[in-house]
């Protein structure tokens, strides 16, 4: 739905694990998590992100990473990982939620 619908979605980690835990040990190792936000910087420089744009961060240790390595990002909002509504069958609960959190951001 609008205005996401289009939006570009990315990994933060691009790191094919399905143990989160692993990925977060993993996190802590510099190299890893360099490699990592260099990648995501890299995305961020082809696309023109700045520190005003408007990021959703899926799941709260995504958005507590991401503020580790981007404190300079004003224009952010967490939300639940999707695969908890998912399971409960509550996608009109998930876009709800969604349309509240982002009602603060500057979607220019």
């Amino acid at each position: 739905e609008k205005p996401f619908r289009g939006a570009y979605m990315t990994d933060l980690i691009s790191h094919g694990e399905p143990d989160s835990k692993i990925v977060i040990r993993k996190w802590e190792e510099h190299t890893f998590r360099e490699q990592h936000m260099r990648n995501l910087k890299a995305q961020f420089d082809i696309l023109g992100v700045m520190p005003s744009t408007p990021v959703i961060c899926i799941g709260k240790i995504t958005a507590q990473l991401f503020f580790a390595v981007f404190p300079e990002f004003s224009n952010v909002v967490a939300l639940k990982h999707p695969n908890s509504y998912r399971m409960k069958g509550n996608r009109s609960v998930f876009l709800g939620d969604l349309r509240s959190l982002t009602k603060g951001l500057a979607l220019g």
